[in-house]
C-alpha cells in the first residue's frame, strides 16, 4: 500500500537575471502499518506520510560560471509524531 509520486515543471526565464526557474512536489505515504508492542501483541495500525515543496533557480554569474539554488519545505508525519523544515541546495557550473 505504499504510494510515491512526484512531479515536476521547469522552464526557461523571462527575468533578465535568471536563465531558468522550476517547482516541483514529492510525497510518500506508507499506508497501514501494523503497530506491536515487544511480544508481538497487535496495537492497532499507524502510518508514515512526507512532502517535500521546492522551487529552484539558476543565473550564470559570468561567462563561464552558472549558479543554482534550491529551496525546500519539508513536512513529515509518523504516527501522531510530525516535523516540519527548511532546506536549500546551491551547486556551481565552471
Amino acid at each position: 500500500d505504499i504510494g510515491i509520486g512526484v512531479i515536476g515543471y521547469s522552464q526557461p526565464s523571462p527575468f533578465s537575471f535568471l536563465k531558468s526557474g522550476g517547482i516541483g512536489i514529492s510525497y510518500l505515504n506508507s499506508g497501514k502499518i501494523k503497530r506491536t508492542d515487544i511480544n508481538g501483541s497487535e496495537l492497532g495500525a499507524f502510518s508514515v506520510s512526507y512532502l517535500n515543496l521546492n522551487v529552484a533557480g539558476n543565473t550564470n554569474l559570468a561567462s563561464d560560471l552558472n549558479v543554482g539554488i534550491g529551496l525546500k519545505i519539508l513536512y513529515g508525519v509518523i504516527d501522531s509524531f510530525y516535523g516540519l523544515g527548511l532546506a536549500s541546495d546551491l551547486g556551481l557550473q565552471v
